[in-house]
Order: structure tokens, then C-alpha cells, then sequence
């Protein structure tokens, strides 16, 4: 069966046994399970947690999973806070794609910031380093991390994500409504 639109499951063997010609005693791994929303990640891993029930069944084997951390929640951006920053990083003279609403839409990756996202209003904006084609998680990417254009990329986000702050709380009505 195929995994619902939005959801996306990734994992690797990190223990399989000592030989290819024998079955191992024991054998590990470790699976994230992703989704657009909570009740998507939930579905899926429920799917995925199937699948290795069943291998275990019919393989006569037992299965143990850990889970160390809490679920990552999705994120929960505040559009209106999220244009006073895209705004303030123009100023800046930073640019964004045209209709690029992965800004502060978080479905792409997991962070616990998704959970504070339920709780208080929040962003959590991209800046562009000029790394492309590389992305975060490889080592082309890691390498443009020590340079001058991240450096400035860093200061230009910390920058605009100040001046947000102080448009935010400068706004009376945006100012009652965040902390309301």
C-alpha cells in the first residue's frame, strides 16, 4: 500500500549480524516517520509499525521498539509575523523565490519547533547561504557553512528576525493579538 500523500518514512539497518550467511541474533534500526500534519505522521507510522509486526511474525522473531523522543508536532506558522520578517530580510537585501511559501511552512523537515508552534505564535523562516544545488545534510552544504556568504547570511537572518520582533511589538494590534 502506498504512504499517504504528504508523509514520508525514512531509516536505515544499523546492527544486521556478524555474516551474510548467518541469521543474525539481533538486529537494529532506527526510522523517522514524517508528516504534513500530526494526524498524517501518526497514521503512517501506525502503517510502518505494521510492517515490521508482520516481519517479525513471519520471520518468528521479536520486536522491541524504543521511541526517545516525543513526536514533532507540525509547525504552525503566523503569517502575519512571517511578512513582517520576509519584509525585514528584503530590506536586507535578501530575496526569496517567487510564491515561496516553504518560508515558514515546516512540512519539510522535523523540528520540535513545530510543537512550540501549538503553543505560542512562531516562524520558523529559511535564509539562503548560495549553496545550491547542495542542502542541509550534505557535505557540500556543510562545507558552504564556513563561509563569508553564510556568515552574512547568518547576520542577515538574526538582523531581520530582530527588527521583526521590534515591528511586532511596535504594532498595537499585532502586540494584542500575540500576546493575548
Amino acid at each position: 500500500q502506498q504512504l499517504p500523500q504528504g508523509t514520508r518514512v525514512h531509516g536505515l539497518v544499523t546492527r544486521q549480524g556478524e555474516a551474510p550467511n548467518a541469521i543474525p541474533q539481533r538486529s537494529e534500526g532506527r526510522w523517522y516517520v514524517r508528516g504534513d500534519s500530526t494526524r498524517l505522521m501518526q497514521t503512517t507510522r501506525e502503517k510502518v509499525l505494521r510492517c515490521f509486526e508482520t516481519g517479525a511474525l513471519a520471520t518468528g522473531c521479536g520486536l522491541h521498539v524504543d521511541e526517545p523522543t516525543a513526536p514533532y508536532a507540525e509547525m504552525r506558522t503566523d503569517d502575519e509575523v512571517l511578512g513582517l520578517y520576509v519584509r525585514n530580510a528584503e530590506g536586507l537585501g535578501r530575496a526569496f523565490a517567487d510564491g515561496d511559501t516553504g518560508l515558514g511552512r515546516m512540512s519539510r523537515a522535523s523540528t520540535d519547533m513545530g510543537n512550540v508552534s501549538q503553543v505560542v505564535p512562531s516562524i520558523h523562516p529559511y535564509i539562503g547561504i548560495g549553496s545550491a544545488p547542495a542542502v542541509n545534510h550534505q557535505r557540500e552544504f556543510a562545507a558552504a557553512c564556513v563561509t563569508d556568504a553564510a556568515d552574512a547570511a547568518l547576520l542577515d537572518a538574526a538582523t531581520a528576525l530582530a527588527l521583526t520582533v521590534v515591528d511586532a511589538a511596535s504594532d498595537d494590534a499585532v502586540r494584542a493579538r500575540l500576546l493575548g
